[in-house]
């Protein structure tokens, strides 16, 4: 009898954590032009790690290049507009990759 019990209360105990749900996602994507704040990096730190102590939720950060230009001049070579373009592109890409941990199924 006391083995059937404890079988019961294993199988329940192992059934509710099985039912528990995911940890959240959580996409940090940080864009900053010009002068970048040495904060960023530490917010990066403290809410990846708050999201380990607790369990509730992953953390993913995406940085923006540091090569992606600010904007593209009125006046700007056709060079340029292709070193721009290929930013933008490289920079989307980035974000698409991030977004689909987020939803690995869409």
């Amino acid at each position: 009898m006391k083995n059937k019990i404890l079988i019961t209360l294993l199988m329940t105990l192992l059934s509710a954590s099985l039912l528990q749900a995911a940890p959240k996602k959580l996409l940090v994507v940080e864009t900053t032009t010009g002068f970048r704040h040495s904060s960023i990096s530490t917010l990066e730190k403290i809410i990846t790690q708050l999201g380990a102590a607790s369990g509730e939720f992953t953390v993913d950060c995406v940085r923006q290049p540091a090569d992606k230009p600010r904007d593209l001049k009125r006046d700007a070579t056709d060079e340029e507009k292709a070193a721009h373009k290929t930013a933008e592109t490289a920079w989307e890409d980035t974000l698409k990759i991030a977004l689909e941990k987020l939803h690995p199924n869409r």
